[in-house]
């Protein structure tokens, strides 16, 4: 480590160094002036009158120069040449044993083929979440478009498992199976018979008023309600729970009270009973909040009717801050779930891979147990070349997704297809080109610490072996 004082010291010798020419000029004048009789000039003393050391570093440092040492302080140009050689030389040799090789090529190939079949599989983007309200669908189309996505073989299955129901007939607290099956209609959608409770419904504000409509806790109330032909009332209403039954024309109508508790107690007691009863219930409800999430009035987001008031989620759905946007993120974020399962794929197998093939090499055998070791403490360069293979391939599906559709959208657009290109803008990767940003940002910064910590490493073995061959 070298002290400040002998940094001041260098810096006076190079001000010396590069000034002392001057004075050699002065010197060599004068000496042609001797050997022709000339007269001979009062030699300048390039420095001040300088009395002590501080006074020549105070000098020094105001003409300019600093404790600040560089390599061309130190070094000469030769030395300085020989370096760059050395470094270049390390550089190359990190180049080697990080660049990819057939095998490497061979898994990129792999993960693009992987990460396309991702895209192509994975569910597709609604951008109706996006659209104007008077664009959307009114609650019969949006109803009749999520019908058309019901698995109706499941459906029945489920129907003809939970015919087994030994309960039969309609009552309090328990819903027949008829009533449940009716996958177009719900309790909780009632509106008939509520003023006479103080609750007030309509065909407007009942998606904000009952718990049945919450996207996440209607899968737990909303499901409760149509195993017992009741509806969950949120925080406008002191989250109360209504019996649903028929009034006088026979349409669905609130005709009493009901206990909360004994909703869940006889939810509890019917799936004990019969598992596909409940199941059937729950595949309604799951149709019944997709029918509801992309219509003109839309759906709260989830907890809302739990901790505001109806008026305040009925403002937000119409600024569009709904469960329909949140929905759509969520199928973003299960992109980029998907590309990284693949990508963590792809690296197990890569470094087994390649601790296989040192395997080979060595010709040393090693157990299941050891290989997971292995791959655990695998050297930073091996892990280098899966870095590279995981960027490659994710840049590559990325674009090829982009190219793709890209094309078809504008296949769609001379055609006129906008059927075509609607579908085309839903198969478009968003998560996965998340994920492709993320590794390119993330695994460049790995790399190039690798790569920095290597060239280190190298030199300091490199200057420690030249010691060992003066001592």
């Amino acid at each position: 480590m070298i002290s400040y004082r002998e940094k001041e010291m260098m810096m006076v010798m190079k001000y010396l160094a590069l000034h002392s020419n001057e004075f050699a000029i002065q010197i060599a004048d004068s000496k042609n002036r001797m050997s022709i009789n000339q007269e001979v000039s009062k030699l300048k003393n390039p420095l001040p009158e300088i009395s002590d050391y501080s006074s020549l570093v105070e000098y020094v440092q105001n003409c300019g120069y600093s404790t600040t040492l560089r390599i061309n302080d130190l070094l000469s140009q030769e030395e300085l040449n020989q370096l760059e050689k050395e470094y270049d030389l390390i550089e190359q040799d990190f180049k080697e044993q990080t660049g990819l090789n057939k095998t490497d090529i061979a898994f990129i190939v792999v993960a693009v083929l992987l990460q396309m079949t991702r895209q192509y599989l994975q569910p597709s983007l609604d951008f109706d979440a996006f659209s104007s309200k008077d664009k959307k669908d009114d609650h019969n189309e949006s109803a009749k478009k999520a019908k058309d996505s019901v698995d109706n073989q499941k459906v029945d299955e489920k129907k003809t498992k939970a015919g087994q129901d030994q309960t039969k007939g309609s009552r309090y607290y328990h819903a027949s199976l008829d009533e449940i099956a009716d996958i177009n209609h719900v309790p909780y959608d009632t509106v008939i018979g509520t003023a006479k409770y103080n609750v007030n419904l309509s065909g407007t504000n009942h998606r904000v008023k009952t718990l049945g409509h919450d996207p996440w806790l209607g899968y737990l109330f909303g499901t409760c309600n149509i195993l017992t032909n009741t509806m969950s009332l949120g925080k406008d209403n002191n989250f109360r729970t209504l019996h649903i039954g028929k009034d006088a024309t026979g349409r669905p109508s609130a005709i009493a009270e009901a206990n909360p508790a004994k909703m869940f107690e006889y939810s509890i007691k019917r799936f004990k009973e019969s598992k596909s009863t409940v199941g059937l219930a729950v595949m309604k409800q799951a149709y019944h909040i997709k029918s509801d999430e992309y219509s003109k009035q839309g759906i709260g987001l989830p907890f809302l009717q739990v901790l505001c008031d109806s008026s305040t989620i009925q403002q937000l759905c119409e600024s569009g801050i709904d469960y329909a946007k949140l929905d759509f993120l969520g199928d973003i974020s299960k992109q980029t779930m998907f590309a990284e399962v693949v990508n963590y794929i792809i690296s197990i197998a890569h470094r087994v891979t390649i601790l296989l093939q040192e395997n080979k090499t060595d010709e040393a055998s090693f157990t299941l147990k050891q290989l997971l070791q292995k791959i655990k403490k695998s050297t930073p360069l091996y892990d280098v070349r899966t870095k590279k293979v995981i960027m490659i391939s994710e840049c590559i599906a990325s674009s090829a997704n982009a190219l793709i559709v890209g094309g078809i959208e504008i296949a769609a657009a001379v055609t006129d297809n906008t059927e075509l290109a609607k579908e085309a803008l839903g198969k478009l990767d968003i998560g996965g080109y998340l994920s492709t940003i993320i590794h390119l940002f993330k695994d460049i910064r790995f790399i190039s610490k690798i790569k920095k910590d290597f060239i280190a490493k190298s030199i300091e073995e490199n200057y420690k072996e030249k010691l060992a061959q003066l001592q």
